[in-house]
């Protein structure tokens, strides 16, 4: 016999490893991409398309990994390629 504390139990547990599938874990859904990026789910699928976010489809569900999301904004920061021009001259001048 079932009691009546058992469904919640069953409930909060569902929603306790719900919370836990956080960007820690190391894998977003399609959704949890365009809130952790702030884009729209429109937008993700034109970065896929033009091969500047890498997808890996598990059934019918796209993933993404968040280093492959953190690379990207790193990719796209304004500056970035004035700092990288830098840190390339200091190497040269340094001989490294």
């Amino acid at each position: 016999m079932l009691s009546a504390s058992r469904p919640c139990v069953c409930v909060r547990y569902r929603v306790r490893m719900d919370t836990r599938q956080t960007p820690g874990d190391g894998f977003f859904s399609k959704q949890q991409t365009a809130a952790y990026l702030s884009l729209s789910v429109r937008t993700i699928d034109n970065l896929i398309a033009r091969g500047e976010l890498t997808a890996f489809r598990v059934t019918r569900k796209l993933l993404f990994r968040k280093r492959d999301l953190d690379a990207l904004v790193e990719r796209h920061r304004i500056g970035a390629d004035l700092e990288r021009i830098a840190d390339e001259a200091v190497r040269e001048v340094l001989g490294k």
